[in-house]
């Protein structure tokens, strides 16, 4: 059917979205005159027409078709059937007078057929609004480590650098090093101190008091006939030479002697 050039016009788009993995080629449009009847000639209804779009390769087409609020009588609908693949979507819509052309997916439905839009079926099992937009949302959860796929095999670390502050104790570490290097610097300044304050000192002192005179050892000794020794020197320790053990032994031998015999010892 033709309509004349006078019949107000009004341009009708459609937009097929492919989700992943699935393609829109081979996908078919088609716009029928539904609702009231549309042109009656010599008192004859005039079978409805059917009107067919193209889909370019990125699923868009664009139909210029006669408006629907024209003149009575009212209740004229145009129904589009959209087939991609083995499915068909239905879809029945009025189309007024508006600024600019008239998106099929946004068109709202005349009677429950189902939207255009529903072409791209679902995603995650959320079919898409009126508008034909679907919500991916997807929840918050956990996955196994080994169920993400495409992760690195290692994960070296970059060069980078870190504040004294962002390490656990290091601060606090370098001001104890620094306090005990300004210690070792420090040098010390003169001073004495009593011997009592010195651990041991007063008796090393006392015992090296104590010790012999020798400054005096080699003394004359006189000549004992009896024993064939000389005379012993009071207290002092004497190095004896000479003599055997035990028949000739120095007279008056003590432990801090020293004895040097000709035979045994």
């Amino acid at each position: 059917m033709t309509w004349p050039d006078s019949w107000p016009k009004r341009q009708v788009v459609c937009d097929l979205v492919a989700l992943t993995g699935q393609t829109v080629q081979g996908a078919s449009l088609e716009y029928q005159q539904t609702g009231a009847p549309w042109c009656v000639l010599n008192g004859v209804l005039v079978a409805p027409a059917t009107i067919s779009a193209t889909f370019d390769a990125n699923g868009h087409a664009e139909t210029l078709l006669p408006r629907t609020d024209v003149a009575a009588p009212a209740g004229r609908t145009w129904t589009a059937t959209v087939r991609v693949g083995e499915r068909t979507f239905v879809k029945t819509f009025a189309l007024p007078d508006g600024d600019g052309p008239l998106a099929l997916a946004s068109a709202a439905d005349t009677v429950p057929l189902g939207g255009l839009h529903r072409v791209v079926a679902t995603v995650n099992g959320v079919g898409p609004d009126e508008a034909g937009n679907v919500d991916v949302t997807v929840a918050a959860g956990s996955v196994a480590w080994t169920e993400v796929t495409g992760k690195p095999s290692a994960f070296p670390p970059s060069p980078h650098t870190h504040a004294p502050a962002d390490v656990a104790g290091l601060p606090a570490a370098l001001v104890d090093i620094d306090t005990r290097l300004d210690a070792l610097e420090a040098a010390p300044a003169e001073h004495r101190h009593q011997i009592a304050d010195i651990d041991g000192l007063a008796a090393a002192l006392t015992t090296a008091q104590e010790q012999p005179d020798l400054s005096d050892v080699a003394v004359t000794l006189a000549y004992d006939p009896d024993t064939g020794w000389p005379q012993r020197p009071t207290t002092r320790p004497v190095v004896w030479l000479g003599g055997t053990n035990p028949g000739n032994v120095p007279p008056g031998l003590t432990t801090r002697d020293l004895w040097f015999a000709d035979s045994g010892a």
